[in-house]
């Protein structure tokens, strides 16, 4: 629940929805239309975050959108694992302010100019 004031925080000038399940995502997916992703790799459920980006990177509806995945973890294998699940980037816990609104912006824009 900190991480979460947190994060509403630092985003709280970009319109953001918060999701704790992969039941919870589909059906936000499924309401509205996203530029990007920011997907907890301990996302809580059936499927952890690294399943969930798998999914959503094979799904002909979701498979353009960017994922960011978030993680506590900082070794190389993590970074392998998250790229091979399809994900465009990854960042590190604690996130730092500037890196996080930095990547957002990258992949905003580049997926709106697509």
């Amino acid at each position: 629940a900190e991480e979460l004031a947190v994060y509403k925080k630092i985003l709280k000038e970009y319109s953001i929805t918060f999701c704790d399940s992969e039941k919870s995502i589909y059906e936000e997916l499924n309401k509205s239309n996203f530029n990007l992703i920011l997907m907890d790799i301990g996302l809580a459920g059936s499927k952890d975050g690294i399943e969930m980006t798998k999914d959503l990177k094979a799904n002909q509806k979701y498979f353009k959108i960017p994922v960011i995945c978030i993680t506590s973890h900082v070794f190389i294998k993590q970074k392998e694992i998250v790229k091979q699940a399809g994900a465009e980037d990854y960042l590190t816990k604690p996130l730092r302010k500037t890196e996080l609104i930095e990547i957002i912006e990258r992949y905003r824009s580049d997926s709106s100019n697509k």
